[in-house]
């Protein structure tokens, strides 16, 4: 059993009733302090993210963000940015990968200036898989609109209303994180 406190808890215990069929039990856990944490609603970012939270959340520096809620098969992520600087992605990162170190495998959807580049990345080892042109994706662009919709290994990007790929992956990464890259100074408005 696998629990998730998503509340500011202080040090102490906590008493969970455990019921299944004919069976109950009450379990006492210790609870220690967790690290603090930015509660976005369905996200939840470290509050070391160098990240302000004002009018959205503003990269200050490079980062990667993520939450550590295991994704499953099919999903549609919607964004609303202010494009200010070159460099921003989405990541798809392998569940049984280790998210801060260099043992992973992930699928980076990543915008440069007028284009949209995707990154295998195994280990230390990384593959282009494609690259493709996208007018919408230039800088100083405010409330930029890109959608990605991931059916099994199948990949739809939108950028600005407009379908840039669609990407049949050869790599299966079935439950996932997943991560928003970011140079400094961009705003993710929504997601």
């Amino acid at each position: 059993i696998t629990l998730n406190l998503v509340a500011p808890f202080s040090a102490g215990t906590l008493n969970v009733n455990v019921y299944y069929k004919d069976f109950h039990e009450t379990i006492t856990l210790k609870v220690v302090e967790a690290e603090k944490c930015y509660d976005l609603g369905d996200i939840l970012l470290k509050a070391n993210s160098r990240i302000e939270l004002v009018d959205g959340i503003k990269f200050y520096e490079q980062d990667i963000l993520y939450d550590d809620y295991v994704y499953s098969g099919s999903c549609q992520i919607e964004l609303d940015i202010d494009y200010l600087n070159n460099g921003f992605g989405v990541v798809f990162i392998n569940a049984t990968s280790n998210i801060l170190t260099k043992e992973n495998s992930a699928i980076l959807f990543r915008l440069n200036h007028k284009s949209l580049e995707v990154i295998y990345k195994e280990n230390s080892l990384q593959k282009i898989l494609g690259t493709y042109s996208s007018a919408f994706a230039k800088t100083c662009t405010e409330h930029l609109k890109i959608i990605i919709r991931k059916t099994d290994n199948i990949y739809d990007v939108a950028i600005g209303g407009q379908v840039i790929c669609t990407l049949n992956s050869e790599y299966d990464i079935n439950d996932y994180f997943i991560g928003y890259y970011s140079n400094k100074d961009n705003v993710i408005n929504n997601i």
